[in-house]
């Protein structure tokens, strides 16, 4: 409870915590990360889409057309590996968000239940070319907590992200950069198995990948009264579509939701 407490307290002072699989999870929670970052390199980064890029950025050339259009070509999110949305069954992932420890943190900030949405695995590497700075690798504040056509900057806004790390990273292989609460800049870095807790409300960049890869799973907690889950015509709904592309399909049918408690029910519910 020390170290859950902890975090909860880095949260509110800096908007940024730090913790390990190992700090905060059981056998139980742990294997679930193991599953999900073998799944991740067997359905994710062995694929065609991955190694293709990998192959034109070593060779100096564009990055090959996709599936879909994106602008973040550096980027290859679950949807664009699987070409479906993510399950329960997909490596254990959505599992990893329902961990007791989590649940603490995230409700002990917003200090009330709170629902999950957004949950991504995805792969970063470097941009084709050698571009420049593109989307999320530049500065910018996230917006699943209100109406994004309005957004200013507040630092008494609260918007929880939770990344694991499946690979180790550090500068050079895209870790996270963050404009705290006390206005200073941190770099994430952390070895595999880093969790962290990041109010990305606040101006924040990452994955700009200079060598090798970054793979990270990533979930975004947030407060039931949030203006998108609210008013938007997406987020209201866990499986939402984006772009024309299912991104999730976390059935309530499934054996592992019916297990779980009135709490992760409703972590996992529409609004």
């Amino acid at each position: 409870m020390k170290a859950i407490n902890k975090i909860i307290s880095d949260l509110n002072e800096y908007g940024i915590a730090k913790s390990h699989i190992t700090e905060l999870f059981n056998e139980q929670y742990i294997e679930y990360f193991n599953n999900a970052s073998k799944f991740m390199y067997e359905k994710m980064f062995d694929t065609p889409t991955v190694q293709d890029y990998i192959n034109a950025v070593n060779n100096n050339q564009p990055a090959p057309k996709r599936w879909y259009e994106q602008s973040k070509k550096y980027e290859f999110p679950h949807y664009a590996c699987l070409k479906r949305g993510i399950t329960f069954d997909d490596g254990d992932i959505a599992k990893l968000y329902t961990a007791p420890a989590l649940l603490k943190i995230a409700d002990g900030y917003y200090g009330e239940w709170c629902k999950i949405r957004n949950i991504l695995a995805w792969i970063n590497l470097p941009n084709a070319l050698n571009e420049g700075r593109n989307g999320s690798q530049k500065w910018h504040m996230d917006t699943e907590d209100v109406d994004y056509r309005t957004v200013k900057e507040d630092k008494s806004r609260k918007l929880l992200k939770v990344w694991f790390y499946i690979t180790d990273i550090d500068e050079q292989t895209g870790a996270m950069e963050y404009k705290n609460l006390k206005d200073k800049e941190v770099t994430a870095c952390g070895e595999k198995g880093t969790i962290y807790f990041v109010n990305t409300a606040q101006y924040h960049r990452g994955g700009f990948v200079q060598k090798d890869h970054r793979m990270i799973v990533q979930g975004c907690y947030l407060n039931p009264g949030a203006w998108q889950l609210n008013q938007s015509t997406h987020l209201k709904k866990l499986n939402y579509v984006s772009n024309g592309r299912a991104m999730w399909d976390l059935r309530q049918d499934h054996d592992y939701y019916q297990s779980l408690d009135e709490r992760g029910k409703f972590l996992f519910s529409d609004n």
